[in-house]
C-alpha cells in the first residue's frame, strides 16, 4: 500500500483546521456564554462594593458627598446602584460580535466612576485595565471551561 504522505498530511491539517474553526453559530453560543460569566463577575463587583476587582472595597464617600446624600435620604455607601435597574448597574449589558463578547454601558457618567476624577476616587465596575486584578482566576477558569467544552462538542459533532 502506498500513502501519498502530500495528501496525507493535507488531509490532516484540512481535519485539524476543522477542528480549530468554529462555525459563526458555535462562536456566538460560546461567546454569548463567555458574556455571561463576564456580566456575573460585574454583578459580584457591585455585591462586594468594590472588593472583587481591587482586593479592597470602593473608597468612602466625601463628605460633601456624604451631606448631600443625607439630605436626599439615599444609603450612604457608594454602592453604585441606587437607582436600581434605571441606574448604573441596571445599564451594564453584554453584545455579541464577530470578534466576542462586549461588555457596557450607555450611561456618559460611567467613565467617570470607572476612571475617577480630580475629586472622586475611581470605582472601577468593569473588568478592564488599568485595574488588572480585574480577571479574577475563577472567571478566566470559567471562560477556559466553557471554551474547551465548545471545542470538545466541536471534536464530538465531526466524529
Amino acid at each position: 500500500m502506498i500513502i501519498h504522505s502530500d495528501k496525507f498530511i493535507s488531509d490532516i491539517q484540512k481535519r485539524l483546521q476543522d477542528l480549530l474553526v468554529l462555525t459563526p453559530v458555535e462562536k456566538r453560543q460560546l461567546y454569548l456564554a463567555q458574556g455571561e460569566i463576564l456580566q456575573s463577575s460585574v454583578a459580584r463587583q457591585f455585591q462586594s462594593v468594590g472588593n472583587r476587582y481591587l482586593g479592597h472595597t470602593w473608597a468612602p464617600l466625601a463628605e460633601s458627598t456624604k451631606k448631600a446624600y443625607k439630605r436626599k435620604g439615599y444609603d450612604l455607601k457608594p454602592t453604585l446602584n441606587r437607582t436600581g435597574s434605571s441606574g448604573l448597574f441596571g445599564s451594564i449589558q453584554t453584545t455579541v460580535d464577530s470578534d466576542g463578547p462586549k461588555l457596557g454601558t450607555n450611561k456618559e457618567y460611567a467613565k467617570y466612576i470607572m476612571l475617577g476624577t480630580r475629586h472622586m476616587s475611581p470605582r472601577p465596575f468593569l473588568p478592564m485595565p488599568p485595574f488588572q486584578r480585574s480577571l479574577i482566576p475563577d472567571d478566566i477558569q470559567r471562560i477556559r471551561n466553557i471554551t474547551i467544552k465548545a471545542y470538545e462538542n466541536k471534536i464530538k459533532r465531526l466524529k
